[in-house]
């Protein structure tokens, strides 16, 4: 659970026709913060140009414990 106000706009992830209105985006995305909540959505975020992995410990039914390694 995060407990900071979180940014919504990366100006990083523009895409090229909106490079030049980079800085405008940098203070939009600074004054549109999500503010944290207790019921708050959470997940996990992928790049389709970043290669990476994950290992995850999976509890399958009957409490048996497996490791996995998840590329991507």
């Amino acid at each position: 659970m995060n407990d900071q106000p979180t940014r919504g706009i990366y100006n990083e992830f523009l895409r090229g026709d909106l490079q030049p209105h980079r800085k405008v985006f940098e203070v939009l995305g600074d004054r549109t913060k999500c503010e944290p909540t207790p019921d708050q959505l959470s997940g996990l975020g992928f790049s389709s140009t970043v290669r990476s992995s994950v290992v995850a410990k999976v509890t399958m039914t009957g409490g048996r414990r497996r490791l996995i390694s998840i590329q991507f």
